[in-house]
């Protein structure tokens, strides 16, 4: 707060680089998710090291309270309280930082990806990374698409293998349903207590 800008400037560089995390402490306070929608086509990894699912779509609505689970033999939904719905939707912001994924792990436009491997691809043959790169815009391991209450929203992907905070989340949110009947192709409703769980 300091009135001349070049220390003011200093200062806040000084504190960003003692407190790396304050920010983003303080933006976790000012997001509350309204809609979620989180995709992955990739491994799952269980905690023995199980591969437990590989392609699904969820969907995470703070009006309804409700989650939706899709994949290719059918879709599952399930209803949860308001406080229920409020704490899980806490958790993805404050636990799984959701809101920083793009920055830590994933990307909003491919040709980010691509200048990152930039120097290691001019080294090969470009014949041969052609095919790769193609196949690599096409195909994300994980998406999030977020919606909050302020009206900010975020679109965000990766390519690689899931980021713990990505997997540990796809384990909660498949955790939701290991109670619930086999999926159909109509949606079925149930209810979640997480006292169950």
């Amino acid at each position: 707060n300091d009135s001349r800008p070049e220390v003011a400037a200093a200062a806040k560089e000084l504190y960003v680089d003692r407190f790396p995390y304050a920010a983003r402490n303080a933006r976790k306070k000012q997001l509350h998710i309204l809609h979620m929608e989180f995709t992955i086509c990739s491994e799952v990894i269980d905690e023995y090291g199980d591969v437990c699912c590989e392609d699904f779509h969820v969907i995470l609505d703070r009006k309804e309270h409700t989650v939706t689970l899709r994949q290719e033999d059918g879709t599952a939904q399930i209803t949860l309280t308001e406080k229920d719905m409020r704490k899980l939707l806490n958790v993805i912001v404050n636990s799984y930082e959701v809101f920083c994924w793009e920055d830590d792990y994933g990307v909003s436009d491919t040709a980010n990806t691509d200048d990152l491997w930039e120097d290691e691809w001019e080294a090969e043959s470009p014949d041969e990374v052609a095919p790769e790169e193609s196949e690599h815009e096409d195909s994300p391991s994980w998406t999030v698409s977020v919606r909050y209450t302020n009206g900010e929203a975020q679109d965000m992907r990766g390519y690689d293998d899931l980021p713990d905070r990505v997997n540990e989340l796809a384990l909660e949110l498949l955790a939701l349903f290991e109670d619930e009947p086999d999926m159909e192709d109509d949606e079925s409703d149930g209810e979640f207590d997480p006292g169950v769980r």
